[in-house]
């Protein structure tokens, strides 16, 4: 068996030659998708040659890129988070099947994907608004990626397309946060309110939204003044659900200090006379703060809450998840160990804790540098 490259417009295509077929007595080729250098088809000339002489060769698939995707979406439906097959969801049929679905499957190359990837950052918004965002360019690529990568698993590719594609390199940009002074502002302004325990725990734990909504009484010590994370709230179609945090890291305990457990004290008591009011209409979920029906707080009815809270306090806008951004800066920049706030903020490392709050370092990194001199200056002193 051997094969060589040939040109085609401004392409290059792999043609196998496959021997003779014994009932027509014709030669056997098989073509794979064109790239856009010679080098590249030459590389993969190498492995298929490789793949057919260790019996591992995969015949090129004359599905088209959406039929696949279409068959493929379904097949991972259980396998992911709700919130996480939304997006693959909204990926392929909004994005991936309508641009690239007539693509035969067997020639997607990394050209179409990197030429994909920078039309929808100049004008990629459904609604002809302009061009989308890094982070929703990236994510169109993870479906992609996800997809095309099961497709290798299935024999139906040799190689996956998107593998070396130009992706949007992300952009990283400060999260707004308040000051201590800020935050005990909001939170003085909102004492009595009935939302006032869930906000004042986001605010003392550094907790993530879902994580706070997901607490049970059961997973609350009160005594020990300690909190587990172990369900959150996701979302499904706008439904909100229990479900399990997403890594081992967010399973965690947090700890709570006294004055967070004495209000949360006070919230337990005051849950149980809505209890009580409500009567045959109260839904029993375990949950520490809920709707007043005692079902499932919605995630969205309580940041949108929170905004018209702050903005009625006077403070600037930081969106809910502020609240954690601001528990964690103002802990680091008081000197609390690094690896101390990353377990608490569940961080899947200290590396990710000190990339993103960076900015609430300098003053550790002024007193390390001050402490170190003074060992090697004042001995030599």
């Amino acid at each position: 068996m051997n094969g060589h490259v040939t040109k085609k417009g401004a392409k290059y295509y792999v043609v196998l030659e496959m021997g003779v077929d014994p009932e027509t007595g014709r030669r056997r080729r098989k073509w794979h998708s064109g790239y856009d250098r010679k080098k590249d088809a030459t590389d993969a000339l190498h492995e298929l040659v490789t793949d057919v002489r260790k019996g591992a060769y995969v015949e090129p698939s004359k599905e088209t890129f959406g039929e696949y995707l279409t068959r493929w979406l379904p097949t991972i439906r259980e396998t992911v988070r709700a919130n996480t097959f939304e997006s693959y969801r909204s990926a392929v049929e909004v994005h991936l099947v309508p641009s690239l679905g007539h693509h035969p499957l067997r020639q997607l190359d990394r050209s179409t994907f990197s030429t994909y990837y920078s039309e929808l950052s100049r004008s990629g918004r459904a609604n002809g608004g302009g061009g989308l965002s890094p982070r929703s360019v990236r994510a169109i690529h993870v479906t992609a990626h996800k997809a095309l990568r099961d497709a290798v698993k299935d024999n139906l590719l040799v190689r996956n397309p998107t593998d070396d594609a130009a992706v949007p390199a992300p952009v990283r940009s400060a999260t707004p946060s308040w000051t201590a002074e800020q935050v005990t502002t909001f939170l003085r302004s909102i004492e009595g309110k009935r939302l006032y325990p869930v906000l004042l725990t986001l605010a003392t734990t550094g907790m993530r939204r879902s994580e706070v909504l997901g607490l049970r009484w059961t997973d609350v010590d009160l005594e020990a003044g300690t909190l587990a994370v172990r369900r959150v709230v996701s979302l499904d179609k706008y439904k909100p659900f229990l479900a399990e945090p997403k890594t081992d890291r967010s399973r965690r305990v947090v700890a709570l200090d006294p004055g967070t457990v004495k209000v949360l004290k006070s919230h337990r008591k005051a849950q149980m006379e809505e209890r009580m009011a409500a009567g045959p209409a109260w839904q029993e979920t375990g949950l520490v703060f809920t709707a007043v029906d005692g079902s499932i707080l919605h995630p969205q009815t309580l940041s949108g809450a929170f905004e018209r809270l702050a903005k009625s306090a006077g403070l600037p806008p930081i969106g809910i998840h502020g609240l954690r951004h601001s528990h964690a800066s103002l802990g680091l920049a008081a000197g609390l160990p690094l690896v101390i706030m990353s377990e608490r903020l569940g961080h899947s490392s200290v590396a990710l804790t000190g990339d993103v709050y960076s900015h609430s370092l300098p003053s550790q990194h002024q007193a390390a540098a001050d402490q170190v001199a003074g060992l090697i200056l004042g001995g030599a002193g």
